[in-house]
């Protein structure tokens, strides 16, 4: 993982490319409801625990297979047209954001400015978690071949205040998501609602500072590590990004974190 400094943000606004449903596993796939959506949400650890979210669970026997569709080599989110309605950004690339926090935990206060810089604030609790999770709709991959040979990583400009807290950044992939049919997306066949984000949980890295201002934060596909049931990913069947801030202060975090985009890094 490396930080690269910028000093302009222009060649990351306005770049993208429609993104084509593929067919059996399209449709709109975002979260049930607005209290915590389908992210793989947690406990402290950031892997465990059933989260925020409102929909039902099912156990299935069959996983949902997607095929692959080549994503732009350059910007996939930018918050210029944001909605935190969780129904939309201002890129091509069609997709959501959903919220979640701990058990009875205050959400992030998700606003953006008219400039597309998209603040993410909230106190987070002792022990306590929060989240985003931006989601794609229908299953898809960041990578433009299975194998994720196109691009090297993802790039996060972004900037803020974790005030003692750790950042996760999860990349949601289709084989680590719990199976749901009614989703159009996950192959991780997990065996028990109460369990599912233990069984089935994605690859991660974990920041302990960002860029006091708006900056690029680089992270190869190598460093994202302990996914479940497969530990890695090569950037392939990516069906949504998470980021999760954990707070281990006495005093709780008063996190305020900035994101102008979120790329690709092209090889």
């Amino acid at each position: 993982m490396s930080i690269r400094r910028t000093m302009t943000f222009a060649g990351l606004l306005g770049i993208g490319m429609g993104l084509a449903l593929v067919p059996g596993c399209g449709g709109d796939s975002s979260p049930p409801d607005a209290t915590g959506g389908t992210g793989n949400v947690g406990g402290s650890s950031g892997s465990g625990g059933t989260g925020a979210t409102g929909d039902s669970c099912e156990v299935v026997t069959t996983p949902v297979e997607c095929s692959e569709t080549p994503l732009p080599t350059t910007q996939l989110v930018d918050f210029i047209t944001f909605q935190n309605s969780g129904k939309g950004w201002g890129s091509d690339v069609k997709g959501g954001t959903s919220l979640y926090a701990g058990d009875g935990e205050p959400q992030f206060n998700a606003e953006a400015s008219a400039e597309g810089v998209l603040q993410l604030a909230a106190t987070v609790p002792h022990t306590g978690y929060a989240g985003a999770v931006f989601w794609i709709q229908s299953c898809t991959g960041m990578a433009a071949t299975a194998d994720g040979t196109a691009t090297s990583g993802l790039r996060f400009n972004m900037g803020g205040d974790l005030a003692g807290a750790t950042l996760k950044v999860q990349v949601q992939t289709n084989p680590t998501y719990p199976a749901e049919p009614k989703n159009n997306k996950g192959a991780c066949l997990f065996t028990n609602c109460d369990t599912k984000w233990e069984e089935c949980a994605p690859p991660t890295v974990t920041l302990s500072t960002v860029p006091a201002a708006l900056d690029d934060v680089d992270i190869p596909w190598a460093d994202f590590t302990g996914g479940v049931p497969v530990a890695t990913t090569d950037g392939s069947q990516v069906v949504g990004l998470q980021l999760q801030v954990e707070c281990p202060v006495d005093a709780g975090c008063p996190v305020n974190l900035q994101i102008k985009s979120i790329s690709v890094i092209p090889q």
